[in-house]
């Protein structure tokens, strides 16, 4: 079991390709997508990979999205390993 962080990442559909493309590429578990007035998706991610993980995604979406922590809790990463 690992310390996990799960983020709200909030961006316009606009960038919903860009943000699948980045999730794709890291060592994260989507656990939900919600559709609205915006595209809200609901990530876990290593709590030891918070700052480098968001900071890695502001860069790549130019600082179009919104970021938030939910909660953190022990949790089978089950990308433990990386990629």
């Amino acid at each position: 079991y690992l310390l996990c962080t799960e983020l709200s990442v909030t961006v316009s559909y606009g960038e919903i390709d860009a943000v699948r493309r980045f999730l794709s590429a890291r060592n994260c578990e989507v656990k939900d997508i919600l559709y609205g007035e915006d595209v809200r998706f609901l990530v876990a991610i290593k709590a030891e990979e918070r700052s480098s993980w968001t900071a890695a995604l502001v860069d790549f979406l130019n600082g179009r999205a919104e970021i938030s922590e939910k909660s953190s809790y022990f949790c089978p990463f089950p990308l433990a390993n990386g990629k």
